[in-house]
Formats: structure tokens, sequence, C-alpha cells
């Protein structure tokens, strides 16, 4: 058995060491189960009480320009984007795919709904972002599997990818950074997707709204041929 098999059974054979979990800094350990313990933990989620979003860029005022954003101001901006995140219903999951906030700290950066759970895979604007209490987990790289559709692989990241795990097996990817400026990939089942508020009319959404626009460009394509 090579070292790095005989380290990884050694580790699932005992309980975790607290100090080794993936909580954000600032996050009080200790009151709950850790959401994520590895960064390649993949977890399970029910996709009609699981919402994502990215590229939020609260109280980053020049994003207005660069991104052609709607809005007069930025304090216009962030009262929009926290009110549609804030409609999210209690016991349902947020997983924000990276750049919450840009350069500053704000003791709430997405509203305090204490009673939705939120995951944060990490942006290149999250150093201060992560260390908001808050965060239920802050990971850079997120896999999760659907508790329908047969168990569908998701693969979460902040940056897209050309080619993911599962993709040749119906997998999905989301992800965010490109601000609705990179097109998606259509796969035979799957597909990649840009869930940022850019995209999606500054709101977050469910896998649904992905998936009926990955069945659209495929009914475009095919009208095409």
């Amino acid at each position: 058995m090579s070292d790095a098999l005989r380290t990884s059974a050694s580790a699932a054979s005992r309980k975790p060491n607290m100090k080794s979990l993936y909580y954000p800094p600032g996050y009080s350990a200790g009151t709950e189960a850790p959401l994520v313990t590895t960064p390649r933990q993949r977890l399970t989620v029910n996709p009609e009480t699981t919402w994502f979003t990215a590229d939020t860029h609260l109280g980053h005022a020049n994003i207005i320009h660069l991104c052609d954003r709607p809005f007069q101001s930025v304090e216009a901006m962030d009262t929009a984007i926290c009110h549609n995140l804030s409609v999210i219903p209690a016991g349902h999951t947020l997983i924000h795919l990276g750049d919450v906030a840009w350069r500053r700290k704000r003791s709430i950066l997405i509203p305090d709904h204490r009673e939705i759970r939120r995951i944060l895979i990490r942006g290149n604007h999250d150093i201060q972002a992560e260390s908001v209490p808050g965060w239920d987990a802050a990971v850079d790289y997120l896999e999760v599997s659907l508790s329908s559709s047969g168990g569908t692989l998701v693969v979460l990241s902040h940056y897209p990818f050309e080619e993911w795990n599962g993709f040749y097996r119906g997998a999905l990817h989301l992800h965010g950074h490109t601000h609705n400026k990179l097109p998606p990939i259509v796969t035979p089942k799957g597909g990649r997707v840009d869930v940022g508020v850019d995209a999606w009319d500054f709101r977050p959404l469910r896998l649904n709204s992905v998936y009926e626009r990955l069945e659209s460009l495929r009914a475009t394509t095919a009208a095409k041929q």
C-alpha cells in the first residue's frame, strides 16, 4: 500500500481532527458537525432546496461600469442583490461560488439569514469574505451529488473548466468569475453554466433553471443542424 493510500485509510478509521476541518477563519467550530471535512468530500444536496450564486461583488462600485450593471450606485446594487438573496426559504442551502465582496470588511457580507446553510466556494476576492462568521464551510472546490436524478454529479468551482469530473457522464459544472462573458458548454446530458449574478438578473438560482437553460441551448443547436 502506498503512503498516500495508507494515510487515507488510517484517517478514515478515526474521528476527524477538528483543526483540519474546513471551517472558515472566524467560524465557531464545535457547535455542529462540519459540512465539509476534506477538499474533495462529496456532499449530497436536494436540488429543490439548494441555491447557487456567484460574483456578487458587494461594495465594488467599479463593477457597475466594468460589467454594465443596471444600478445608479453601489448602495443600490448591494440592496438589490441582498434583497434577492434574502428570499431563500429557511431550511434551504445557499452555495456562493466566490467573489462575495470587494476589499472591505462588513459584519454581514450577504444577508445574515441564520436559518439557511451557507457554503462559500472561494473566489479571488474572498480573503476578507471568509473571515466573517456565518459561513458553514469555505472551500476552493466542491463536488455535490443530487439526491434525485440518480445522484447526478455537480462540480463547483469559482473558475470555469473546459472539462470536469464526469464530463462524459452527464455531470454539471457550475462556476463564476467570468461575469456572463463565457458561453455555456452543452454536453449530451450535462454542461457548464456560469451562475454569477450578471448571468441571472442578480438573483440566486436552483438547478432546474440550469437544466432549462441547457435544454434551450440544445434545442437551438439542433434546430440549426
